[in-house]
């Protein structure tokens, strides 16, 4: 069996990230159809595949992670404004920002039943507590401005 060549890799790249069909990924690559089918029956290349398939699956949660962080302060400004009723929208836009906020509220707090239930963990280790802290820090700073 012939080593994986740097098109192969290329083929598998493609292929792990789901965006095109076969025969697109085999035509961007300079490869016959007909062999990508062939290629994808290998072990060593199933492998590879997967191996790419993980990288995106990892990079696309830390893309939300960072996303959701980023977004914490803005969005706990925004419940408590809600929650405050500092606000000057029309009464449709004000219909539409305490749906949201409730939508934000049911996301990320548990119920009392679940917790009841015993139907809720929280695991907060180190990572988080920084991040917890640093987003404290960027409220205290906006309130302040």
């Amino acid at each position: 069996m012939k080593e994986l060549t740097p098109r192969h890799e290329q083929a598998a790249a493609l292929l792990a990230a789901g965006e095109m069909p076969d025969g697109e990924v085999a035509r961007r690559v300079g490869m016959n159809p007909n062999w990508l089918s062939q290629l994808k029956k290998r072990p060593d290349f199933q492998a590879l595949v997967e191996r790419y398939q993980e990288r995106v699956v990892e990079g696309t949660l830390e893309r939300v992670r960072k996303n959701l962080e980023r977004d914490a302060p803005r969005n706990l400004r925004f419940l408590t404004e809600t929650r405050d009723g500092n606000f000057a929208d029309d009464e449709k836009a004000m219909g539409v920002r305490l749906r949201a906020s409730q939508i934000l509220f049911d996301r990320q707090v548990p119920k009392r039943d679940e917790v009841e239930r015993g139907g809720v963990t929280i695991v907060i280790n180190q990572e988080a507590v920084k991040r917890l802290e640093k987003a404290q820090v960027e409220e205290v700073e906006w309130s302040e401005s």
